[in-house]
């Protein structure tokens, strides 16, 4: 007793850890003394457990896994009357885990699991099996979770029926409502497909589930995330949330709505009183017909429920007392009309509020509550928003498990990247600079950092460039860029592989060339930067290149007509010549590609395009601010070694760059 207590004590508060060597200790106990020294340890681990003190916790925690592993060797007999005792503790302890000792009993359930045969410790497997999801709030939910991912992490392959009907279990779940549930849902879900392995000779883990049943599985409920939010159900959301306004019309239908006679009081107290009365809400805002009461709240029970006393009527304000009306108030109770006057309570004093007790103002009659929120929100509108707000957020809360998911998968299992994986790519691109919803922004860019690093196979390459065609041909510009993003990071990732694959080459080549002759100025710039590291890294062959120079050349030197003809339609030249502006600046924008590939030196062909470029510094925007923005980085690259730089320019051409890279004296 002594040393239990002891080795329970806290030593730094906020500090103290699952002890190895304490766990140790206790095995050791467990496997040499066996059951009779567990005779004596039974009720001293049941109250540690029971406790809620972290150092009693986490001393329980270092013992239960000791005795786990030290009745490696025990009987069947003493190993059986062993679990016939832990199974209900075990049972208990799982819904009285704390915050600050979640982490210990997960290291414990690992510990206890780690290199043990399943058939061996399956009383504990089946216990922590036992719907890990009990919708018993969030931190019991993923504590559950949590320490099922430890025990089940250690088993590996070697419970593949457990990890299938933990699979089907988990599903429906996918689109938790609290974020750190979901979150965990995804950790949990990726050590399900850790064993989904394929070799050359066939499956890795037969019994493991396969990640493309789930891909599969949630694609058509991700359908309505490739496609841009709509604003006007998230400002009805942010709307409904505001104070209830009531106009003389829609009073007019609230009254509409009610009984004869409660219409009548309604109507003689005015618009006026009711809003004086809805504004005593919380927040001003009424809640939903039955609404259940706060927690704590105490409800009379039904023989009380009478007519008030004489005296008890008194203390109710008049103005509610004729809204009301005496059939109304039978249906309250004394306990709590007697809250109605607080300026009447005898001596004058003021009362003090009573916990557990509702507001006076849940005393409107409920068939009133009812038609202020039916006229207020219930319109066909707002019901029809509501379904849709309802759909979206169903939507982001599943993409942002299956984002989770998918960082699990790639940074922590055995295997790379999965072509089923490339499936969810145009969800992640389109939603990855969400500005309604940051969460969700941030999970997706996790994601996609997680598959553009990936290492993937030859066989997955086409796979990958397929997504990331279908993405850049999307109607959404902020798309386009997160897959140039993707892509530049992607094919640095995978040089070799593209080197040994020309075809693919050359599609990531004319993606990219695409792209920079897009509408949109965000993308084409982004594609430029794409180009230009291809080119630095010598991705593109020297024969490519100089194709795309001559291209480039040819575009730039395109004349853009100044004035109509004569009889020439208006929007038709206009139209014309935005066109002729935007293929003259995906020109400029490839000719810059060039300069900036060369950071360090200055090839034969890089004086003649900067001499291009030259010539386009007064043309119409924004070709201007692109060559100044060249000329710029070209200057800061190079002036270290200028003196060097220099002797492979004419005199000419040194000439034209001194007076665009040199700011005229003023005294000049």
């Amino acid at each position: 007793q002594k040393m239990i207590e002891f080795l329970s004590l806290e030593e730094n508060k906020g500090r103290d850890k699952f002890d190895s060597r304490k766990f140790l200790m206790w095995k050791g106990i467990f496997r040499n003394f066996g059951f009779k020294v567990l005779e004596k340890l039974k009720e001293p681990l049941e109250k540690l457990c029971d406790d809620q003190q972290e150092s009693s916790q986490r001393c329980a925690s270092e013992m239960m896994s000791g005795l786990i592993r030290g009745s490696k060797h025990w009987t069947w007999e003493m190993t059986e009357n062993l679990w016939s005792w832990l199974v209900p503790v075990l049972r208990k302890l799982l819904g009285n885990v704390t915050v600050e000792t979640i982490r210990d009993w997960g290291i414990c359930f690992a510990t206890a699991s780690e290199s043990r045969d399943p058939n061996r410790i399956h009383w504990m497997l089946e216990v922590l099996m036992e719907e890990p999801l009990r919708s018993q709030g969030s931190f019991l939910d993923s504590s559950r979770l949590y320490v099922l991912q430890g025990a089940m992490a250690q088993q590996e392959w070697r419970v593949g029926s457990m990890l299938h009907r933990l699979d089907q279990f988990l599903n429906p779940f996918l689109t938790h409502p609290y974020q750190n549930v979901r979150d965990r849902l995804g950790s949990v879900m990726s050590n399900i497909y850790a064993l989904d392995i394929q070799f050359p000779s066939g499956t890795g883990g037969a019994l493991s589930p396969n990640i493309s049943d789930l891909v599969s599985e949630v694609l058509p409920k991700l359908e309505l995330m490739k496609v841009d939010p709509d604003p006007e159900i998230y400002n009805f959301h942010k709307n409904s949330k505001s104070v209830t306004e009531i106009s003389q019309k829609s009073f007019e239908d609230i009254c509409s709505k009610l009984d004869p006679e409660l219409a009548m009081k309604v109507r003689e107290q005015g618009l006026e009183q009711l809003k004086s009365i809805i504004s005593r809400f919380p927040g001003g805002r009424i809640p939903s017909p039955g609404v259940v009461p706060p927690s704590g709240t105490r409800m009379p029970p039904p023989q009380i429920l009478r007519m008030p006393s004489a005296e008890t009527l008194k203390k109710i304000p008049p103005e509610l007392q004729k809204m009301l009306g005496p059939g109304m108030l039978r249906m309250a109770s004394p306990e709590m009309l007697n809250m109605m006057r607080p300026n009447l309570v005898p001596g004058g004093k003021k009362p003090t509020p009573r916990p557990g007790m509702s507001p006076p103002e849940l005393l409107l009659p409920p068939q009133l509550l009812s038609a202020i929120h039916e006229v207020s929100l219930n319109t066909p509108q707002s019901g029809l928003l509501a379904e849709k707000w309802e759909e979206r957020q169903s939507g982001v809360r599943l993409l942002q498990t299956v984002c989770k998911l998918v960082s699990g998968v790639l940074l922590r299992n055995w295997y790379t990247v999965k072509p089923e994986l490339f499936k969810v790519l145009e969800m992640l691109a389109l939603n990855e600079s969400s500005e309604l919803e940051p969460d969700l922004a941030r999970d997706c860019n996790v994601a996609l950092a997680c598959l553009s690093t990936c290492i993937a196979p030859l066989h997955v390459l086409s796979t990958a460039l397929t997504a990331v065609e279908h993405v850049s041909q999307s109607s959404s510009w902020k798309a386009k860029n997160a897959m140039l993003e993707f892509l530049q990071v992607h094919v640095f990732t995978n040089m070799a592989s593209f080197h040994s694959q020309t075809e693919e080459a050359a599609r990531v080549v004319n993606i990219v060339t695409r792209l920079i002759k897009d509408d949109r100025i965000e993308v084409r710039e982004k594609a430029g930067k794409v180009l230009g590291g291809m080119l630095h890294c010598s991705f593109i062959s020297e024969e490519v290149a100089s194709k795309l120079l001559d291209q480039f050349k040819l575009e730039v030197s395109r004349k853009i007509k100044k004035k109509p003809k004569l009889n020439e339609d208006a929007s038709l030249f206009q139209e014309n010549k935005s066109k002729a502006i935007l293929m003259r600046h995906s020109g400029v924008l490839g000719l810059s590609a060039f300069v900036l590939s060369c950071p360090y030196d200055i090839p034969p062909h890089l004086p003649d395009i900067l001499m291009l470029l030259a010539d386009h510094l007064h043309g119409p925007q924004p070709i201007p601010a692109t060559v100044k923005n060249v000329f710029q980085e070209f200057k800061r690259t190079h002036q270290d070694n200028w003196a060097e730089h220099k002797q492979k320019l004419t005199e000419d051409q040194l000439a034209t760059l001194t007076d665009l890279l040199v700011s005229p004296s003023y005294y000049a």
